[in-house]
């Protein structure tokens, strides 16, 4: 384990943080959501447990979570991007 974290130092890439994960996920939101049609926009693209409720998110719902930071949209952007929506 050290030795790659010698090799990723010595040669400029380094891990990414938590934030920059996000912020990747968060930019590739911003450029899927625009290109969906808009009836596509009010339905469910993932559930997510709110709660111990499983809850159907639809791609608006997540739009204003993500563009509000809110600690939900950590978990949408992770769900989003495991499921490679985006």
């Amino acid at each position: 384990m050290a030795v790659k974290q010698l090799i990723s130092k010595s040669s400029g890439v380094y891990p990414k943080t938590e934030k920059e994960k996000l912020d990747d996920l968060r930019c590739r939101f911003y450029r899927v959501y625009p290109n969906l049609p808009l009836f596509e926009r009010n339905n469910a693209c993932i559930v997510v447990n709110l709660n111990n409720m499983m809850e159907p998110l639809s791609w608006h719902v997540c739009f204003m979570e993500i563009k509000n930071k809110t600690k939900l949209s950590r978990k949408i952007l992770k769900t989003l991007g495991d499921l490679e929506f985006i």
